[in-house]
């Protein structure tokens, strides 16, 4: 994902997308099939952050196993398609080779609470979003956004954020640079 030339957040959208259907119930194992109702929510929220370029589910759901968290279970008689080299990009070449996608356990199990998948989905936002110095908000270059029912991220670009009553409590100016150097303007 390179951000800085607006190439899209496809694994972001997909994690969230992941999150939102755990949330509403609506993936109970850790199994995490290419279905409809995955795709939709994808679309859903890739329409808010990439209006302009065409969706594209299947490289995020086939990238994200070189993370190291996100892996396959072939349907039967695809077990080398899955452990080759073999690029099953297209959603139709995943849902052929592809039975779901499974996490790790231990990341399975912190997003059955629902403290820790707002935690995630925080972290996940962070990435895209940050504040300066003099606590307003800026906003990643690359990022695209469609918000017909609420006012977009971009116009809060320059907005002091509230800040606490007392001065001792605002968020140290050394933790902003740090964030905005090592998480903001990373990637």
């Amino acid at each position: 994902m390179n951000r800085s030339t607006g190439t899209a957040p496809n694994k972001p959208i997909l994690l969230l997308s992941i999150i939102e259907l755990i949330s509403r119930g609506e993936i109970r194992k850790n199994q995490i099939p290419l279905s409809g109702e995955l795709v939709a929510t994808f679309m859903n929220v890739w329409r808010y952050l990439e209006p302009n370029r065409k969706p594209d589910i299947g490289q995020p759901f086939f990238y994200l196993r070189s993370d190291g968290f996100w892996h396959f279970q072939p349907n039967p008689g695809f077990e080398l398609a899955i452990t080759s080299k073999a690029k099953l990009v297209s959603a139709g070449a995943i849902k052929q080779a592809v039975e779901y996608a499974y996490l790790d356990d231990e990341l399975w199990q912190i997003l059955q609470d629902s403290h820790n998948r707002s935690v995630l989905t925080q972290v996940l936002i962070d990435e895209w979003f940050s504040i300066n110095d003099d606590y307003s908000i800026i906003v990643m270059d690359g990022l695209r956004e469609e918000a017909p029912n609420c006012k977009p991220m971009r116009q809060f670009v320059g907005e002091q954020i509230i800040l606490p009553a007392q001065q001792q409590y605002y968020p140290r100016v050394e933790a902003l640079r740090w964030h905005r150097e090592n998480i903001f303007n990373a990637a």
